[in-house]
Order: structure tokens, then sequence, then C-alpha cells
């Protein structure tokens, strides 16, 4: 019984320690990638290398060693000495550091550079008026040319000369030079005096466009007070 169970251990020596070793020195996608990605940083390129973390590969007690196929590591060999001579040709998608770098920076530039521009969102014909839900704002670089807006209270109220297609950009020079409110127009001044809104016939005494401040004398008292466009026929003053 002694002999069978000293010969009984040895078996179980013989059998299982060798699986045991073999199943810890096998290799995943994960150690693999990694190997790949320390490599090619020293070389200075960023990767990220097409390989599945849970892949499993052949055993290797051994250092990997990590070789370029082209000279720009976008593919690269991995191989192995021991227990098993391997290799395996590897897609990288590697870039040089600097290069990335750089190509970061230009994007930071484009997006500093980028502001709203005002479009269209629906073609209009020449005579008619701009609403606010006529416009749109569209991140992009500064246009050439000058004359485009980014205030969309710069363009409400203001009138086409000639016809502008949706999406395109509105420019000073498509617009007529008419106000919203003209002077010596009539209007009406829309008061408020501490909460209480008081309403009187006025005349305006300068041309103005949407939300700009201008004069307006009040018919009944003959007094000249700031008022703010809010309309074509509507004067804000606030006291």
């Amino acid at each position: 019984m002694k002999l069978f169970k000293k010969y009984f251990k040895k078996f179980i020596y013989i059998i299982f320690i060798p699986l045991i070793s073999n199943s810890a020195l096998a290799l995943t996608g994960k150690e693999v990638s990694q190997t790949i990605v320390n490599h090619l940083s020293i070389k200075g390129y960023i990767s990220n290398p097409a390989i599945k973390a849970n892949r499993q590969f052949k055993e290797c007690d051994h250092k990997l060693e990590v070789t370029e196929m082209f000279q720009d590591y976008k593919t690269v060999y991995v191989s192995c000495k021991k227990p098993l001579n391997w290799k395996i040709a590897i897609r990288t998608n590697a870039q040089p550091i600097l290069t990335t770098k750089i190509k970061d920076m230009e994007t930071a530039i484009i997006k500093e550079n980028q502001i709203g521009i005002l479009h269209l969102n629906t073609s209009l014909k020449k005579g008619e008026v701009i609403q606010e839900f006529n416009l749109s704002k569209i991140n992009d670089n500064r246009p050439k040319g000058s004359g485009y807006f980014v205030d969309v209270k710069q363009l409400i109220g203001r009138k086409l000369k000639q016809n502008l297609s949706s999406g395109q950009i509105v420019r000073s020079r498509h617009l007529e030079q008419n106000w919203m409110i003209e002077k010596d127009q009539i209007v009406l001044i829309i008061a408020n005096i501490n909460g209480v809104e008081v309403e009187g016939k006025g005349k305006a005494l300068e041309n103005g466009h949407f939300n700009e401040l201008i004069q307006v004398s009040n018919s009944s008292s003959g007094k000249i007070v700031e008022g703010r466009i809010i309309n074509q026929k509507n004067i804000f003053v606030k006291f």
C-alpha cells in the first residue's frame, strides 16, 4: 500500500505539474498588446494593436521580441524563442507621437477659430424681412470676406435686397439699409414704472434697428427719453 501511494504521487506530479506550468506560461492578447505598446512608445510611436484582450497565444517563458515589419511600425512581428519558437504579425495602428501632437494642436486651433456664423435655415426672397426663426448658427471657421453676422439681434427685422437660399451665410451686402424704426415715425412708448406698464404715443427722433437704443419724444409731455426698439412700432422705456 505504501509503495502504491509513493508511485501514485509521482504519477500525479509527472502528469499535472507540467500542465499547470504550461498554462501559467500561456500569453493573453492583453499581455502581447501591452508589450507592443511599451516597445513602440520607446521608439516614439503611440499604438493601438489590433488584438482582442482575451485572445490566447502560445506559451512563452522568454522575453517577447517586437520587430518592425515595415519602417512605419504599422505592422510588427512578435516572437518568442522558448519553449516554442513562434512568430506572428500584428497590425499596430501606430502613429508618431510628434505627428499626433501636431494633429491635436491643429484640431484645437481649428476649434478655437470656429465661431457661430448666422445662416438662413430657409430660403427667402428679395424684400422679405428676416425673423429670428429664419436663422441658425453653425460653428465654422471664419469665412472669407467680411460682413457676416454672429448676433441674431443684428439681423432681426432687416430686409433682403436679393434672394438667398437656405444654408447661405447672411452678409451685410445682402441687406437693404432699412430701419426697423425710422426718424420721425410715430411709435408706441411702453414705459415700465415701478413694475407697472404705461403706454403712450411718441415720435422717434432717430433711426434704429431691433434692440437698439434710440431717443423718442413723448407726444403728451414733450419729454425726450431713451428707449429700446422691440418691434416695428414699439419702444420700451424703463425708468
